[in-house]
């Protein structure tokens, strides 16, 4: 069985047009940091002094957790940021709620950390980061900042200036 999660992380207006990029990330790349029945994975962002390797070009902080049964963890996340967890598999209590298998918590900006425990053997993925604070506007995998940069953008990627995926061997 495999599984596989891809984050599109949204750019600011300035940075939109500018060239694409994939980075893989394995498990085995990722820095992790472990807390009594806790081991979180930091994707990006910068978690109790360990750094992610994804680069964004706003702050954020994109984790991937597994906890323990009856395991607790709190998680520092500045108040000014958006945030939620997604629930792999098990299931969590977030701040005093429980949240199941492929459930997702959007969580609202009072505070300055997220306090979760396991309730069964967990693996969670907690998205957070800034806002933009700036106009959206969407098709398919294209996320602008009008319909015009929409239009462009599906443009460029039928010509062929998204650039190709290399495999490596």
């Amino acid at each position: 069985e495999l599984e596989f999660i891809q984050f599109w992380v949204n750019a600011p207006r300035e940075k939109k047009m500018e060239a694409p990029f994939y980075k893989p990330i394995s498990a085995a790349d990722t820095p992790t940091v472990t807390e009594g029945e806790s081991t979180i994975a930091v994707v990006s962002g910068d978690y109790k002094g360990t750094k992610g390797i994804a680069p964004t070009y706003t702050p954020q902080l994109l984790l991937r957790g597994h906890i323990g049964i009856e395991g607790e963890v709190n998680i520092p996340i500045p108040s000014t940021y958006n945030a939620l967890i997604y629930v792999l598999e098990g299931s969590l209590v977030v701040d005093e709620k429980k949240v199941m298998t492929k459930d997702m918590a959007v969580l609202a900006n009072d505070g300055n950390e997220i306090k979760l425990k396991a309730t069964a053997d967990s693996t969670y993925l907690l998205l957070s980061g800034e806002p933009l604070n700036e106009p959206v506007e969407s098709y398919g995998p294209f996320v602008m900042s009008n319909q015009t940069e929409v239009m462009q953008a599906l443009r460029d990627a039928q010509m062929g200036k998204m650039g190709i995926l290399i495999e490596e061997f």
